[in-house]
């Protein structure tokens, strides 16, 4: 698997943007705590003795399969951002982890796929920060290379890595030393 998050949406049914069709060709087999109509949301505000509450009532979590069963899973994510489909690598356990999954009470799968999204969310985040530090400082160390497009390939851009500039520079030292 090459993406984790496959798809995005705005999450409107309708809007002056058309109809959100991120959850489009999947087959949902799980909604822990539903969706996002009222008593839904409110079976998302998790209570303690203490009288204080923790609430997820703004993010409404799916299990889907798109196709056949050992096609793997996706968890459908609803939030006031949009919507985000995440895929989930196939295991190859003859759908032991989705009956597991699905054999769990409807808060514990809700927590389940929700620590799921989450991590595979922030590491998205963090990669993206990464790179745009990264492209920064090549900016600033003028170490972008632009390629143009040919007739088999399109045009290029790219970070220039240190040891290639620390090579060419002891190669030019060199050259000059003789």
């Amino acid at each position: 698997m090459h993406a984790a998050f496959i798809r995005f949406g705005h999450g409107y049914e309708q809007s002056d943007r058309g109809r959100c069709e991120a959850f489009d060709g999947f087959e949902v087999i799980a909604s822990p705590l539903g969706g996002f109509d009222e008593p839904s949301r409110e079976r998302r505000v998790f209570r303690r003795t203490s009288g204080n509450a923790t609430t997820y009532a703004s993010h409404a979590i799916k299990l889907a399969r798109r196709g056949t069963p050992s096609s793997g899973l996706y968890i459908l994510m609803h939030h006031g951002g949009g919507r985000e489909v995440l895929a989930v690598p196939s295991f190859y356990d003859g759908g032991d982890l989705e009956a597991a999954i699905l054999a769990m009470p409807d808060r514990l799968q809700y927590a389940l796929l929700y620590t799921i999204w989450k991590t595979a969310k922030h590491a998205r985040d963090e990669a993206q920060a990464e790179t745009a530090r990264d492209w920064a400082k090549a900016y600033v160390d003028k170490r972008i290379r632009r390629r143009r497009a040919t007739k088999t390939r399109g045009p290029r851009v790219e970070i220039i890595p240190q040891w290639e500039i620390d090579l060419k520079a002891m190669a030019s030292q060199s050259s000059r030393g003789k």
